[in-house]
């Protein structure tokens, strides 16, 4: 008796149809899995959240610990202005009374994209956290 080859592996009409078939199947379940990755526009929350998640995996950024806080500064349509300052007192080190900025930040509403300001260049540059351990 013949073994019987895949439906997939077929010859002719019937295997040229089955993979058309697949091919259009696996087709529409990507496009509906891309749809479905969209995501909403960030909010100022979320901007701020996102900002300091990747803060916390950016080595310059965690020798400072719990002892980072995030401001808003500007909310525009299309991106959050968030600096970012050195924390002091309640057992970060420091004056209490100061609150210096490390750094700015513009969030990316739509795509959550980061720009940090270099002030050398004046002007905000694309920013990703260096991932070194």
């Amino acid at each position: 008796m013949k073994p019987r080859s895949a439906p997939w592996r077929g010859s002719g009409f019937r295997g040229a149809r089955t993979r058309a078939s697949l091919a259009a199947v696996l087709g529409m379940a990507l496009a509906f899995a891309a749809a479905a990755t969209v995501a909403a526009p960030l909010d100022e929350a979320a901007a701020t959240n996102r900002l300091l998640q990747q803060l916390k995996r950016s080595a310059p950024y965690r020798v400072h610990g719990d002892c980072l806080s995030l401001l808003v500064e500007e909310s525009e349509p299309a991106f959050f202005g968030i600096a970012v300052h050195e924390k002091h007192g309640d057992g970060c080190p420091g004056d209490p009374a100061t609150a210096p900025v490390l750094d700015r930040f513009r969030v990316d509403v739509a795509t959550g994209a980061m720009r940090r300001y270099d002030v050398v260049e004046d002007r905000y540059a694309e920013w990703a956290p260096d991932m070194a351990r």
